[in-house]
């Protein structure tokens, strides 16, 4: 069993390593994130590193978009089950916003500590998990990603995830509580800015609505 696991960050991280992590060795496992923060290697490494030396890993997971992936695993990449999981569009940025504002190391942390909530919200990068898994305007992003055979999964109804897990491993997989995005609750935002990021952010809310739909059941 061979698994890469595309984290969009603030989309149920944690909890997705929570269920792989110990079902692969330290050894056949490749963490691509900040080095500083417990991983093997950046994206930018990951780019540079010798591909026979990443095939030979079984679970590849952390912040690297899946362009990069593709490219580089080239034919190697068939080889894998892809994963991953997108969040509500709004309910994301809003997590970012007080994880960064939380987390004195971020390297944004002074800046967004002096930012309010309603100019972070306007001032992000449009559809970024869209783009995080694919570089086109024109390409609907849930139709590449089922032609890529990558499975996509709701944060907001992670058991279907830790459902799949238990499916390919052939054992039960503990289902954490799901999240309910409390960082959205009680917080009052305004309906322009609201407005204007629904707007700027079409692509990311049609693949959240398809992956809804997908799990409703």
């Amino acid at each position: 069993m061979k698994i890469i696991f595309i984290h969009i960050p603030k989309c149920a991280g944690r909890s997705v390593n929570g269920a792989l992590l110990p079902r692969f060795p330290q050894e056949k496992t490749l963490k691509v994130w900040n080095p500083k923060f417990g991983a093997d290697i950046d994206a930018a490494g990951f780019k540079n590193m010798d591909l026979k030396a990443i095939t030979q890993k079984d679970l590849i997971l952390g912040h690297i978009q899946l362009d990069i992936v593709v490219d580089k695993l080239k034919a190697s990449f068939s080889e894998y089950t892809p994963i991953t999981v997108v969040r509500d569009p709004l309910a994301r940025v809003i997590s970012l916003y007080h994880y960064i504002r939380r987390t004195k190391y971020h390297l944004q942390h002074e800046q967004v500590c002096n930012v309010s909530l309603h100019d972070f919200i306007i001032s992000q990068p449009a559809n970024y998990q869209s783009n995080y898994l694919v570089h086109s305007d024109t390409v609907n992003t849930y139709e590449y990603l089922n032609s890529m055979g990558v499975k996509v999964f709701s944060q907001l109804h992670l058991r279907h995830l830790f459902n799949y897990v238990s499916e390919l491993f052939g054992e039960n997989v503990p289902e954490l509580a799901e999240n309910k995005n409390p960082q959205r609750e009680g917080i009052e935002i305004d309906e322009a800015a609201c407005a204007q990021f629904i707007e700027r952010n079409k692509r990311d809310y049609i693949l959240y609505e398809q992956v809804l739909a997908d799990y409703a059941a």
